[in-house]
């Protein structure tokens, strides 16, 4: 897999509800969960931003820490946790949903799908290619002999990943929703942060080794 495939994208967009007074990014927890041991796998944030680019009203960088040729399937769910974050972020703050999320939830389905048709990291099909490697989302052309229950059960493999981060990201941000706040709120008043401060304004002390643990301050 290269390391370079938009599929894969370390670039995650986010908005906020309409009518919403405050910001609503994916957190750095939300890409980055070693500090809580969710997702130990998941590229660290580079920047925050709620500057709108195009369509998005702003945008979070997480980025390995150096170049990529292949992802494990622990790496992957944690993109799909991260991509996950803008989303839950809306429904545990607002408790409400909206299209902002689009291109997140358009490349989270894509990664899932690729994982269970592509890949070979679902239980139940196994090391099996189903999918086309230039259209991820359409079967191979022997369709005949792929039956309609491995196509079902593909969309229940797809399915059954992105539910299970959803559950895991929301329960995430629910027990740090004090750390999600202060993050949003440094955000209104600097509408950019870097790593460094995004980190600290979500109250995440990274130390010398690169870990990342909650700050007790």
């Amino acid at each position: 897999m290269p390391a370079n495939d938009d599929r894969i994208g370390a670039q995650s967009s986010f908005e906020q509800a309409p009518g919403a007074q405050n910001a609503v990014p994916p957190p750095p927890m939300s890409r980055d969960k070693r500090g809580w041991n969710v997702a130990p796998e998941a590229d660290p944030v580079r920047k925050v931003s709620i500057i709108p680019r195009g369509q998005a009203l702003g945008v979070t960088l997480a980025t390995p820490d150096g170049d990529r040729v292949s992802y494990s399937r622990d790496e992957l769910v944690a993109r799909i946790k991260g991509a996950l974050g803008g989303r839950i972020s809306e429904e545990v703050v607002y408790g409400v949903i909206t299209t902002g999320a689009e291109s997140d939830i358009q490349q989270l389905t894509g990664i899932a799908r690729q994982m269970v048709g592509r890949w070979g990291m679902s239980e139940k099909l196994g090391p099996v290619a189903v999918l086309h490697s230039d259209e991820p989302g359409s079967f191979l052309p022997a369709a005949a002999e792929t039956s309609p229950r491995t196509q079902w059960i593909v969309d229940q493999e797809v399915q059954r990943l992105i539910t299970d981060a959803h559950t895991q990201v929301t329960q995430l941000l629910s027990d740090h929703r004090s750390q999600l706040d202060s993050l949003a709120q440094a955000l209104l008043k600097a509408e950019t942060l870097d790593a460094a401060d995004a980190y600290a304004a979500a109250l995440i002390h990274v130390d010398p080794s690169g870990d990342r643990v909650v700050s007790t301050n």
